[in-house]
């Protein structure tokens, strides 16, 4: 364990070296997805019921931990488990809502609590 020096006042910061040597290791994505608005279609709803049903296989294949929606009700946040981004961004290419984003942004994360 390392723990890097505090000033005053100040919480040190404490690294996990397992974690950091090696990233697979509790890996997780985190994907942010921003929908286009403008461009929702009239069959929205049967796009949504396709996209509900590729995150339940998702969950059930243990890669997803958790989904967010957003509360602008404009996207979503997942959460990725065991996965590298490259891979994150492959499976969110697959996703019914794709064609609509607006935009994606990908976190990769080490996980500091267990």
């Amino acid at each position: 364990m390392i723990v890097i020096k505090k000033q005053t006042g100040q919480i040190p910061l404490i690294l996990n070296p397992t974690t950091m040597t090696n990233p697979s290791n509790n890996n997780r994505v985190m994907a942010i997805l921003t929908l286009d608005m403008t461009r929702i279609p009239e069959n929205f709803p049967e796009i949504i019921k396709h996209e509900q049903e590729v995150v339940q296989q998702w969950r059930e294949q243990g890669i997803l931990e958790q989904l967010y929606l957003r509360p602008t009700r404009n996207g979503a946040v997942f959460i990725f488990n065991n996965l590298e981004e490259s891979e994150v961004v492959e499976l969110m290419k697959s996703l019914p809502l794709f064609p609509l984003q607006e935009s994606i942004l990908y976190y990769p994360l080490i996980e500091q609590f267990q």
